[in-house]
């Protein structure tokens, strides 16, 4: 999705934006999956959308990684930290964030 800019003046890209944002697209999906460190208990990611405070919301894309059972432990500027169970082969998740 493209975010116009605070002096954007081209009415055609704002409009775009709006639409983009009513057909579910957004910044804060993460753009690649994340793999759960094998046998770790925690799995930095790096997004320059990430700030302290920000919500991190995941959905687990294998078995695997839900029974790793991920939690947000912390999140900070341009990084958050996954917590989670010991992650076997294959541990797959997405996510998505929301800023404060």
């Amino acid at each position: 999705m493209i975010v116009p800019g605070l002096g954007e003046t081209n009415l055609r890209r704002v409009i775009q934006s709006v639409i983009d944002l009513a057909n579910g697209a957004s910044n804060g999906i993460g753009l690649a999956p994340v793999v759960l460190a094998p046998g770790a208990t925690e799995t930095e990611v790096r997004d320059r959308n990430c700030a302290p405070a920000s919500l991190v919301l995941f959905c687990c894309d294998s078995a695997s990684a839900a029974d790793a059972r991920p939690f947000l432990k912390k999140a900070g500027a341009g990084s958050f930290i996954i917590g989670h169970q010991a992650a076997g082969a294959n541990a797959v998740l997405r996510y998505e964030i929301r800023r404060p």
